[in-house]
């Protein structure tokens, strides 16, 4: 048995020096699509003219035309020679393919160059010692704690890890993660540039609105608000910008046009309202937006969010659920104003009077808080709910207590 062994691997290595060998012969390429490996040499009597001599394996000599028949010609270079004549003396045992496994990856673009011989040498290298490390792990086995041994490629791969274009191994869900964002930048990018080219034609007049709101989507629905934003100064052309984001159904969407609803002009502001009272829009997810505005430092965005939530609101009754407590906090408000008359810091007044001249000094703040009352506020209280309890907030948060809130639960004490 041990006897067949050796003759086998014989066999094979001697198999392998001859593959190797005509591997690494000369190779002509004919222009007919033949394909001719051998001994290149040239005919004494051409020399250095237009024919070549191919010796093949077999013997067969042919004589052949540089210009009209050869296309290519590929010589064997001298370091394949060098590997021929050293594996003609590597002996079956570990240490001589250890070593010439080492040549091969020394030399230049080694591991390329002889990839398939390094790679048949470290296999042979296993055959006759199966617990070479070093080996092994050239082979991409990775070693167990119990001593065991296994192909990393196979173990990763049964653990759901894949390879990378790296050539490491991350887990599959990461990779195809990675494969979608990378996907979702180029379309991102690609709506981005198309969005460019649609704001130069836009600039000159035309608007193309169906290319826009093709444009417009989850990911290019900020880049389109901020340029809604640069447009206001153009009511016609701000109006395309907020159709387009009207037609994303977002809760993100919704929120923009809340904002044009209580802050831009008011032609923008009745445009965002009309957008926001469509039946495909959630109204109460508006209305939360809207409620947000009754908190703004300036008292008219206080006024126009109380006339947007009136108008939305009114659409449906599960909306006004929403509109009633922000709106009762929003009676009255306060805000900070300027003092009428007062003197910014560092500037002086000079006055005349019986008691002879003054000096005023203007210094620290100018301002003062005020309390609003806000009438749009009510109006829309009154417009929703038909009842009115004037600018009283308790009273407005007692009404709906009793009206919009249950309790199912029973309380029963003990006998």
């Amino acid at each position: 048995m041990f006897r067949l062994g050796i003759a086998t691997t014989t066999t094979f290595l001697m198999l392998f020096v001859c593959s190797v060998t005509i591997h690494a012969r000369d190779t002509v390429f004919l222009k007919s699509g033949r394909v001719l490996t051998g001994k290149v040499t040239e005919d004494e009597a051409e020399k250095g003219g237009a024919f070549i001599l191919l010796t093949t394996e077999s013997g067969s000599i042919y004589k052949l035309d540089k210009g009209d028949i050869v296309k290519k010609i590929v010589l064997r270079e001298q370091i394949d020679r060098d590997y021929e004549a050293r594996l003609k003396h590597v002996r079956d045992i570990a240490t001589d393919h250890v070593e010439l496994a080492k040549w091969c990856e020394k030399q230049d673009r080694g591991k390329t160059r002889f990839k398939e011989q390094i790679r048949w040498h470290y296999e042979n290298v296993i055959r006759l010692d199966p617990d070479h490390t070093n080996a092994r792990r050239k082979l991409g086995f990775m070693e167990f704690e119990d001593g065991s041994w296994v192909v990393r490629a196979n173990y990763a791969l049964r653990q759901g890890y894949v390879a990378d274009r790296k050539r490491d191994w991350v887990a599959g869900l990461s990779k195809n993660v990675d494969a979608k964002n990378a996907e979702y930048d180029a379309i991102a990018g690609a709506k981005k540039k198309e969005f460019n080219q649609w704001t130069r034609a836009a600039k000159r007049g035309n608007f193309q609105p169906a290319v826009l709101a093709r444009i417009c989507d989850a990911s290019t629905l900020q880049m389109v608000f901020e340029s809604a934003v640069d447009a206001q100064f153009n009511v016609e052309l701000c109006r395309v910008h907020l159709d387009a984001i009207s037609s994303v159904r977002s809760s993100e969407a919704i929120k923009i046009l809340a904002n044009f609803a209580t802050t831009a002009n008011r032609e923008l502001r009745e445009h965002a309202i009309s957008l926001l009272s469509q039946p495909e829009i959630n109204h109460a997810t508006a209305v939360i937006f809207l409620s947000q505005g009754l908190n703004f430092s300036r008292n008219s965005h206080v006024r126009n969010a109380a006339f947007a939530i009136a108008e939305i609101a009114s659409t449906d009754s599960y909306s006004r659920d929403f509109a009633l407590v922000p709106l009762a906090d929003s009676l009255v408000t306060e805000h900070v104003q300027k003092i009428a008359g007062a003197l910014e810091a560092g500037r002086t007044r000079t006055s005349f009077g019986d008691g002879g001249t003054s000096f005023q000094t203007g210094g620290g703040p100018q301002t003062e808080k005020v309390s609003v009352k806000n009438q749009a506020s009510l109006d829309a209280l009154r417009r929703l709910f038909e009842a009115d309890f004037g600018f009283d907030e308790k009273a407005w948060r007692d009404w709906y207590i009793t009206n919009y809130t249950r309790s199912d639960m029973t309380v029963r004490g003990d006998p």
